[in-house]
């Protein structure tokens, strides 16, 4: 098995005084040129921690000049030399650094820090900012830095371990390698919480605050806590990122009272199940002098606020953590799910010829459920289970109230002995099904990357929480690799196991379900090694079954699949899963609601046939609704091969890397509320007809806001692979041809070529044909080369497109009815949302359904999301 998480870090790159040289055999940060020293606090502040990093530390950061002794999170290289503080963070990965003895509410945190190479981190590399932290929570003001040195700042509330985005502005500067930037981040108050962020190239001056909101939600932060940094290099990144720190800084009221600063002017955000109650503002810049670390502010505030989510990439939760959110599932352990009579107990300490009561517990849940009457229920008491169930009738399988259930699908591995420069243990008798699709036995490369060649061998290796990956012999095997031998039943690992613990997948699946309504909830799977055909690591097979408030994660390819009518998929957390986080078909009725899929596709399959968040096919009267789809390796939404009548409703489907939401060879669909921001495409719609795209956010986009786009295939062709075998074929209800699309009431950010972008490119259909609406949006102009074209028009010859880069335009060529606004180029979604709200008038009023799909009135106008 290879992915991103399983990539051995490269050594550190580069020379001179821009790379980071090893001292005592470990990597620190060479010398660079400081910023002066901080001046006085303001009135009524107090400096409370500084650092420039004058001394040497071979390990970690040792103690700051003022604020106590740094501690080092991740298991990552850190260093100190000669006036910066260095971290190499590889692919998908993320390391902290804090500093414990600062313990604040009020506070103002900054940095100056700089990024060796900012190509090794094209998919991103975030810099952070962290108060008011505790654990796993915290507050975040965030500096990304993507492809080309683009600028995004961004707010993130985090909440046990996982990162809920509250806003985010594209900035007009780039970064380049080794240059400084500077990053700020205020938290003040409690009820509501006051956030300020504000971003900056070292040597400019200071601007306002690019972000600045409040959080009055319930979950908002309001006690004390440390302070740090946190970095991660987005999966996908073509090596580790060196960032140095120059500079550290922070600042907390004294005894007297704290700056007294207006909260923005807000209007009353909808909540819903992905965003924050916290409005968010775009603060124009003002011109400051800059030194160091910006001094807390004292400035009025009197910039527009807006309602923006985004997306930001979280550190990957621990094995014993859930979402603690409205999407997502509940931590595990924190079920509490009532118990009822008759129910047959589960514990590791119980015994499979006991009687299953709570006092005399069986010890296995496949003898529980072998128990268990028809409509029964299985309660799992605390610990992990090393188990392949199969469910075969109606049972309910849930965790006792308040106890931590794991279903573990490795086993710790010992016997360890070295042999030349690698370890080795026998009698490892595991193997697995290495087939590359759904079709058992198969070798063919359809599926695979050629540069990731073993993504589908199911074996699994961790040495404590770090991934290994996979090569094919024992000679290849380096630090950080492992090789299974079949053959022989022994394991070769690259990386000396020390006094660590060593696991290994030796199961191949969680749940196997083939009996109707059965109902899973309240519990975790994880470290399953299961093989393409096998469908997922949880596999509801029948009708009418319910996964709820599980976490899904670190399996070898599919987290969940779902087949059979009316199923639903409720608070569900799938993280990490090897191909794809979840996958369906045939599952007409299905439902997948308030759920977090995150971070899949880790061993990197090819974008297509499949691979990413979530993909279905085949399915009818589909529901996506309240999820947080993001940070996928692929698509983040897809529905292919005839779905009919697709709701996707409500959704965050930010920083995937194809697409946010797509929709392909299918027909009748609502795309409305949903963020879908920093993807490749972010609504793509291919052969597709009948789709009503309506009150969504998008922007920051490598290539189109929404595309629209044919290929040869049509429905009419019987013997092409995508047929609903439920349905006639041909089934005239789906042709596979794009026609009636509507586009009204979206906000559209810069970002890529086009805004919206239609052209058939395979078989002649010109967007005229297509029978496009386009009113009651936002775009942004398009004024000179660079800026992002705002409608590109497609003829009927596969190449043509007309671009359309003002709203008159457009109307005066295609429709003189439709009435759309534009602002200057340059606008993200966040830059663009005061003036969503100033124009709001040119809104279409919402059609019925759609209305009571997002819970508004008919004929309710508004620009954006509700």
């Amino acid at each position: 098995m290879t992915s991103g998480r399983h990539r051995i870090r490269r050594r550190f790159a580069g020379a001179g005084a821009a790379a980071l040289v090893a001292v005592a055999g470990v990597v620190v940060a060479t010398a660079v040129a400081l910023p002066p020293a901080a001046g006085a606090a303001p009135g009524g502040w107090t400096q409370v921690a500084a650092d420039d990093f004058n001394r040497t530390v071979a390990s970690g950061w040792g103690k700051a000049e003022k604020g106590g002794s740094y501690r080092t999170y991740g298991g990552l290289r850190t260093g100190v030399i000669s006036g910066a503080g260095g971290i190499q963070v590889g692919p998908g990965t993320s390391g902290e650094v804090r500093l414990p003895s600062v313990n604040e509410s009020d506070v103002l945190v900054g940095a100056v820090f700089s990024i060796d190479d900012i190509t090794t981190g094209a998919f991103g590399v975030h810099q952070v900012v962290q108060a008011r932290t505790t654990d796993k929570s915290a507050y975040r003001g965030r500096l990304k830095v993507s492809a080309g040195g683009v600028l995004t700042v961004g707010l993130s509330r985090m909440v046990a371990g996982t990162d809920l985005g509250l806003a985010s502005v594209r900035l007009p500067d780039r970064l380049t390698s080794g240059a400084k930037a500077r990053l700020e981040l205020q938290v003040t108050g409690t009820d509501p919480v006051r956030l300020q962020v504000r971003a900056w190239l070292d040597g400019d001056s200071a601007p306002g605050w690019q972000i600045d909101t409040t959080d009055s939600s319930s979950a908002r932060l309001t006690g004390l806590g440390t302070i740090g940094l946190w970095t991660y290099v987005s999966g996908g990144s073509a090596g580790s990122a060196i960032v140095r720190t120059d500079r550290f800084e922070a600042y907390a009221p004294s005894d007297d009272p704290a700056p007294t600063t207006a909260a923005p002017t807000t209007a009353t955000p909808r909540t819903t199940a992905t965003t924050s109650n916290a409005p968010t503002t775009t603060s124009k810049p003002t011109t400051t002098t800059s030194s160091t670390t910006s001094k807390p502010t004292t400035t009025t505030s009197t910039t527009t606020t807006s309602t923006t989510t985004t997306s930001t990439p979280a550190p990957a939760p621990s094995p014993g953590t859930g979402s603690s959110g409205a999407a997502g599932s509940l931590a595990v352990g924190a079920a509490n799910y009532p118990v009822p009579s008759g129910a047959v107990f589960v514990s590791t300490k119980g015994s499979d010829s006991a009687a299953g009561t709570e006092s005399a517990p069986l010890r296995t849940v496949t003898a529980a459920v072998d128990k268990v009457r028809t409509g029964g229920t299985v309660v799992v008491r605390g610990g992990t289970y090393n188990e392949s169930v199969t469910i075969d009738r109606t049972v309910t399988v849930q965790a006792y109230p308040k106890e931590a259930v794991w279903f573990d699908g490795s086993l710790p591995v010992t016997g360890w002995s070295k042999s030349g420069s690698s370890w080795v243990s026998s009698g490892w008798t595991a193997q697995f099904d290495r087939s590359t699709s759904y079709t058992r036995g198969d070798r063919s490369d359809r599926f695979l990357d050629p540069d990731h060649p073993l993504a589908a061998w199911p074996d699994q290796v961790w040495i404590g929480s770090k991934a290994l990956r996979q090569v094919s012999s024992a000679s290849a095997v380096v630090a950080g690799t492992f090789y299974v031998d079949y053959n022989s039943d022994t394991l070769r690992i690259g990386s000396d196991p020390g006094g660590q613990e060593v696991r290994s997948s030796n199961k191949h699946q969680a749940f196997y379900v083939t009996g109707d309504d059965v109902t899973l909830q309240g519990f975790g799977v994880r470290r399953y090694a299961t093989p393409i055909p096998d469908s997922g690591a949880v596999r509801m097979g029948k009708a009418g079954g319910t996964v709820r408030n599980l976490v899904i994660s670190d399996n070898a390819t599919i987290g969940l699949s779902v087949r059979g009518d009316d199923q639903t998929v409720q608070n569900v957390t799938v993280v990490r899963n090897g191909m794809l986080g979840i996958g369906g078909n045939a599952a007409y009725g299905l439902r997948i609601t308030d759920s977090i899929v995150q971070d899949n596709n880790l061993e990197e399959f090819k974008p297509a046939p499949v691979s990413g968040g979530i993909k279905i096919t085949r399915s009818r009267d589909v529901s996506f609704i309240g999820n947080d789809v993001s940070r996928n390796l692929s698509a983040g939404i897809w529905c292919d091969e005839s779905c009919y009548d697709i709701t996707v409703v409500d959704n965050i489907a930010n920083d995937n890397s194809t697409t946010g939401i797509q929709l392909e060879i299918s027909e009748l669909a609502v795309v409305a509320n949903n963020q879908t921001i920093g993807n490749n495409i972010g609504i793509q719609i291919i052969n597709t007809g009948g789709v009503r795209i309506f009150n969504n956010e998008i922007g920051d986009s490598t290539q189109f806001g929404i595309k629209l786009a044919h290929d040869q295939r049509r429905n009419a062709n019987t013997s092409l692979a995508g047929h609903d075998p439920q349905r006639p074929n041909p089934d005239p209800t789906v042709p596979w041809i794009i026609k009636n699309i509507t586009v009204s009431n979206n906000v559209f950010g810069t970002g890529g070529l086009y805004q919206f972008y239609a052209l058939d490119g395979k078989s002649n259909v010109s967007a005229d044909a297509m029978k496009i609406t386009i009113t009651g949006n936002l775009f942004n102009e398009w004024h000179a080369k660079g800026d992002t074209k705002m409608v590109g028009w497609g003829g009927g010859d596969n190449v043509t497109v007309t671009n359309y880069n003002a709203p008159d335009e457009l109307a005066d060529a295609k429709n003189s009815s439709w009435k759309n606004v534009g602002v200057d180029p340059g606008h993200s979604v966040a830059d663009a949302m005061p003036s969503a709200s100033k124009s709001g008038s040119v809104a279409v009023g919402l059609p019925s359904d759609i209305a009571a799909l997002l819970g508004q009135p008919a004929g309710a106008r508004k620009l954006g999301r509700f």
